[in-house]
């Protein structure tokens, strides 16, 4: 029996999950590039999975269309089978917004992840390029929800504009109280995020009328969620596993 490859095609990094007999087998996370070749990703590809064919089918949720075409090339060159795009037209897919079509695939997948794992209603934050703050209703539905700058984005934008600011890990500053340059950047922006996160997910779930499952994803969710007060799990493979559970039958591990 052949594998399934998931693929998130985000701004910042390609998630891939690998999946065999109901269960993963292995994921990855590489720098995503619009400028890679074809030739380049499917040097990438089969040097990290080749060891695992036969892939035998491919599902794809982008939303760098600059990336998608090299991608999928690469992807049927190295494995020999044609790569399933996801988009709110999928079946399977449920989402009850103004402009279905405007909605970017991850952010439907990790409602299908969601609610194929039986976890709706929830609060999805993905801290991507952007951070994305998504709403599933109880029916499983991708219904709505907010988007803010990402945690990245909006410090390399502080540091280019302020010439004075040194350059700093993110990290978890020990108090509210930053006592250098440094902590005070650390203190804005973990501290400064979680409260953002916060206060819109309370906004939420008093909309909603009811506390639900707050779930975080993404590159900076681990950092975020331990000063968050309403983020309960992170899942760094959410969206992969939605991919997986939409095509075939994931199997949620005790």
């Amino acid at each position: 029996m052949g594998s399934f490859l998931a693929l998130d095609l985000g701004n910042s990094h390609l998630t891939i999950g690998l999946y065999k007999a109901g269960h993963k087998a292995g994921s990855w996370r590489l720098s995503t590039d619009a400028r890679r070749t074809a030739d380049e990703w499917w040097v990438l590809l089969t040097g990290l999975l080749a060891a695992h064919a036969p892939i035998d089918r491919v599902a794809l949720a982008s939303v760098v269309p600059d990336a998608t075409l090299a991608l999928s090339e690469a992807v049927e060159r190295a494995f020999g089978t044609p790569v399933e795009r996801v988009d709110h037209r999928t079946p399977g897919i449920l989402v009850d917004v103004v402009d279905p079509a405007s909605v970017g695939a991850d952010r439907l997948i990790n409602a299908v992840s969601i609610s194929r794992a039986g976890r709706a209603p929830a609060i999805i934050v993905d801290f991507g390029t952007a951070t994305n703050i998504d709403v599933v209703d109880a029916t499983g539905a991708y219904i709505g929800g907010a988007i803010a700058p990402g945690v990245g984005v909006a410090t390399d934008a502080l540091l280019a504009k302020a010439s004075q600011l040194p350059g700093f890990l993110l990290e978890m500053p020990a108090s509210a109280i930053g006592r250098t340059t440094t902590t005070c950047l650390q203190v804005g922006a973990v501290f400064g995020f979680a409260g953002l996160v916060d206060a819109i997910v309370e906004r939420i779930q008093a909309e909603l009328g009811a506390p639900c499952l707050v779930i975080a994803t993404g590159g900076y969710a681990q950092l975020i969620a331990g000063a968050s007060r309403t983020i309960q799990e992170v899942d760094q493979d959410l969206t992969v596993d939605g991919l997986y559970r939409l095509f075939g039958a994931l199997e949620t591990e005790a």
